[in-house]
């Protein structure tokens, strides 16, 4: 059992016998207009594949950039932590270096301040020299001063 439908009626009430079509006819078209819904896809595929390398490379980029921004926050971060942890260490070597830090540490352990120096030779070194710059030193600092005359 074929439905029809009927398409609009000419001005004449008789109804030619083309006038209808059935209702589940395949729709047909010109070979021409097959070859060209057919060829349209293999024509448009060198751009649909250049507009979709153009986008994943665009991605990739961006994703890149995030990346990287990440990881220069995060460097970023670790040398301030370094720069500060290196100021911290800076004052306390200076603290640990200081004249009189270890001149307090020293009588704590009850040694005294010597009346007397003592030159000890390192390897390689003159006992000589070490002697005679001593012995300038102590006469540098023995010679009364001559601005007030």
């Amino acid at each position: 059992m074929q439905r029809a439908i009927a398409l609009a009626p000419e001005r004449t009430t008789q109804r030619r016998r083309d006038d209808t079509v059935p209702f589940d006819a395949p729709l047909r078209s010109t070979s021409r207009e097959r070859r060209r819904s057919r060829s349209a896809p293999w024509f448009l595929l060198p751009l649909l594949a250049v507009v979709t390398g153009v986008g994943v490379a665009y991605v990739g980029e961006h994703a890149t950039a995030t990346q990287d921004s990440y990881v220069l926050a995060g460097l970023t971060q670790t040398n301030t932590t370094l720069q500060n942890q290196d100021n911290s260490l800076g004052s306390q070597l200076e603290t640990l270096k200081s004249t009189e830090r270890i001149i307090a540490l020293a009588q704590g352990l009850g040694m005294r301040p010597s009346q007397q120096w003592t030159a000890v030779p390192l390897p390689g070194s003159s006992l000589a020299s070490i002697a005679a710059s001593t012995q300038q030193q102590a006469a540098a600092s023995a010679a009364p001063s001559s601005s007030h005359h």
